[in-house]
Formats: C-alpha cells, structure tokens, sequence
C-alpha cells in the first residue's frame, strides 16, 4: 500500500464519512426515521422527505460535536507523543 495513503490525516479523511454515515444510520434504525423517509420518498411527499433528511442531519452533526469532537481532544491529550 501507498505510504500517502497509510499516513494519519489521509486515514482521517477516508473514516470520517464512514463514521458519520454509520451514526446516520444508527440513528434511522433506533428512531424509525428511516422508514418515515421511506414512506415520505414511496409516497413522493417532498416537505416530509426535507424534514427527514434535515432531522438525520442535525443528530450526525450534533453527535459529532457532543461526543466525537471530544472522545478525539481526549485521545489527542492522552496519546500524543
């Protein structure tokens, strides 16, 4: 493998979206709020399919800045060397 692509903040740019991605759908399956945006896209109802998508947003951004931004600021203060 590429030394570019081993290297930590090329890593970081290939997991971010994976991460946040996955806490989408973590947060669909618990929530059902992937069947609501199911049914709203089947039913193409547009104002539901927005409202769906722009809820699923805020929690990804919101756990990012709650929990992941931190769990981060830790592992930077108590793993660098």
């Amino acid at each position: 493998m590429n030394a570019a692509l081993r290297s930590y903040p090329s890593r970081g740019v290939l997991d971010r979206p994976r991460s946040r991605w996955a806490d989408a759908a973590v947060f669909a399956a618990v929530t059902g709020l992937g069947a609501y945006i199911a049914d709203a896209t089947r039913d193409g109802d547009w104002p539901r399919i927005l409202v769906g998508v722009l809820a699923m947003s805020a929690f990804v951004v919101g756990i990012n800045r709650l929990f992941w931004r931190r769990l981060y600021a830790l592992a930077q203060r108590r793993y660098s060397l």
